[in-house]
């Protein structure tokens, strides 16, 4: 049974195929922007459908808003309760949905699996905060899934979360960094094959990142 919220008239919440819940918080929707957040609900439910399904396993809630003050980056997982992902309205795509469900399937990983991924991580210097790179370098698809990663904190799970998250999120904007990235270097192949072996992707999606990575290196 769907439980509504109105705004302005508008239902602002729904229940998806897979049993996550979408909603807005009527408390912090401005009437003025109802209509945007409810098309933005609507579109969050068709995107759903497009993860791959283990990948959804955790998560239970998707919390939409329009205060800005509210929400610093433009979508993260709750703290309090990690199956739930809150987005401001503006920072919401596809590429955004399967970055932060992806933070919410690697708490369902065991830190002694999350090892294999530490020994492909560069901790030997830091790359988080530079300017944005123009590709991929030292295993990371980006500078921002270097968050972290440096020496002092080589100990700590933290260094990973980013990391994984910005592949999959790759994988869903079209492989457009995994495109740019180094062949010779195994830590991007090596990083594919244990998303796979953890079903964050589809074989499918596991074979189309490998096959762009072999076509480069025999190019």
């Amino acid at each position: 049974m769907k439980r509504l919220v109105a705004v302005a008239g508008l239902a602002l919440l729904c229940s998806s195929a897979q049993g996550v819940e979408i909603r807005a918080d009527s408390f912090f929707v401005s009437p003025l922007l109802a209509p945007f957040v409810s098309g933005t609900v609507a579109r969050c439910n068709e995107d759903l459908e497009k993860i791959h399904p283990p990948l959804k396993g955790a998560l239970q809630e998707i919390i939409f808003t329009t205060f800005r003050q509210r929400l610093t980056p433009f979508a993260f997982v709750s703290p309090q309760h990690p199956s739930t992902i809150v987005f401001h309205v503006s920072g919401y795509s596809l590429c955004a949905l399967a970055h932060e469900v992806a933070h919410t399937y690697e708490q369902t990983i065991s830190e002694s699996n999350l090892f294999s991924w530490t020994r492909l991580v560069d901790t030997s210097v830091s790359y988080w905060g530079e300017s944005r790179w123009e590709r991929p370098q030292k295993g990371f698809l980006e500078e921002y899934g270097a968050k972290r990663c440096t020496s002092d904190l080589c100990s700590s799970s933290f260094h990973y979360h980013e990391d994984i998250a910005t592949f999959v999120e790759d994988i869903y904007s079209g492989y457009q960094r995994i495109a740019l990235a180094d062949p010779s270097d195994p830590r991007y192949s090596g990083k594919l094959r244990l998303l796979r072996a953890w079903d964050f992707i589809s074989e499918n999606q596991y074979d189309s990142a490998m096959t762009l990575l072999g076509s480069k290196r025999e190019n």
